[in-house]
């Protein structure tokens, strides 16, 4: 089964067109893993995570996660401006692929087919 998983969207584009584009996720490797855990806590700016109200922490994880596993259409760059509706979007895609992805796995790394 193969690492990455395009996820087809609709989207407003950077200049507020609404365009149809195509999001490259790859499974996180441990380096991305990592990555995802130090852009969370850059983001919290030192602030524990049980301070955080569930919408801001919820943010941070999507944004960080994203950040380090999706590769966005050329015309939408990934800042603080793309839509929550989008990113809510994309992360629930990219965990579904990853959830079946990993659960064709067995403990030792394995694939169970």
């Amino acid at each position: 089964m193969s690492q990455r998983h395009t996820i087809n969207i609709t989207y407003h584009n950077d200049d507020g067109v609404e365009a149809e584009g195509e999001f490259l996720f790859t499974l996180p490797s441990l380096r991305a893993r990592i990555a995802i855990g130090v852009e969370e806590a850059r983001l919290r700016e030192g602030i524990t995570a049980d301070l955080l109200d569930d919408v801001t922490l919820a943010v941070i994880v999507q944004f960080s996660y994203l950040k380090n596993t999706v590769q966005f259409p050329v015309d939408l760059t990934f800042d603080d401006n793309v839509d929550p509706y989008l990113m809510s979007k994309l992360y629930e895609e990219a965990l579904s692929f990853e959830s079946t992805f990993l659960n064709g796995r067995d403990r030792s790394g394995n694939n169970k087919e």
